[in-house]
């Protein structure tokens, strides 16, 4: 008999029925429900309130249907807080960490980005009319990407039959892709378990496969939110690295990969460095 270990997120090899009550599935439902409750609160305190804070909640409260102008109820726009929280704050913040963890293992990259933002930007904060001055910035995030991306997998329903080279993949089935695997194939890449941000010099991925390089997925469903990460991934990365410097809090840590809906790490435990 499988143990739940074997059978929770993403670990599961077959397809576990939702009337089910596993243990971390009851927990999830009760996490779910939580959040759900504090953002309703948040949107009726807004609604009652009538007050403009000019974010995105506003702009969902304002927004209306071109055609039959109504705007969303409470609960779409739950949603959609749900969704871009999730996704534009754990994906964000998982590329960050990821991003230090692999300056502290390459000195000589984590050099040439502290010359890139001293020079290009001395003492202050950036700004975006920084980020086209900030190109080696921009290569080593995108690095990360590849080499630890947030989105690690992405599924597809399939609603017809499809070949693929040989294999025929039936109507109905649910098709599993990696970015992380493809992003480590050494038939595509040179080296592809090196940290090396050259990669994307001069803007090299323009002429590659477009399944090459994925870490936002590709096609019809690419993610809504991939410039605002790369715009967002570059700034952060560039506002911290200028003012500090990241180690490890013990030179012997092992940090591990914990790959679950995203490609998480264990403890990073760290110590910051003002720079200057």
């Amino acid at each position: 008999m499988l143990q739940e270990s074997a059978i929770g997120e993403l670990r599961a090899p077959v397809s576990v029925p939702e009337w089910i009550p596993l243990p971390s599935r009851k927990r999830n439902n009760a996490y779910s429900r939580r959040l759900r409750t504090i953002i309703m609160e948040l949107i009726q305190k807004r609604c009652e309130s009538g007050e403009s804070q000019g974010d995105l909640l506003d702009m969902l409260l304002v927004a209306r249907d071109e055609k039959s102008g109504h705007g969303m109820t409470d609960e779409p726009i739950c949603d959609e807080v749900i969704m871009i929280f999730l996704a534009g704050y754990d994906t964000t913040s998982l590329a960050l960490s990821w991003t230090f963890f692999n300056l502290i293992h390459n000195p000589t990259v984590e050099a040439k980005l502290h010359y890139e933002l001293d020079t290009v930007l001395d003492r202050r904060q950036p700004t975006l009319e920084d980020l086209r001055n900030l190109p080696y910035t921009e290569m080593v995030f995108k690095e990360t990407s590849r080499h630890q991306p947030s989105a690690y997998f992405q599924t597809r329903y399939v609603y017809s039959d499809v070949k693929l080279g040989d294999m025929l993949v039936p109507k109905g089935s649910t098709v599993m892709f990696s970015s992380y695997a493809t992003h480590h194939r050494d038939d595509l890449w040179d080296e592809p378990f090196v940290y090396r941000p050259e990669r994307f010099a001069d803007n090299a991925e323009a002429d590659w496969h477009p399944f090459k390089y994925f870490p936002f997925s590709h096609g019809p469903h690419v993610c809504i939110g991939k410039r605002f990460a790369m715009m967002e991934g570059v700034l952060v990365l560039a506002t911290i690295a200028r003012q500090a410097t990241i180690r490890l809090a013990d030179p012997n840590y092992v940090v591990k990969p914990v790959p679950r809906i995203t490609f998480q790490m264990s403890d990073f435990p760290i110590t910051v460095i003002p720079r200057r």
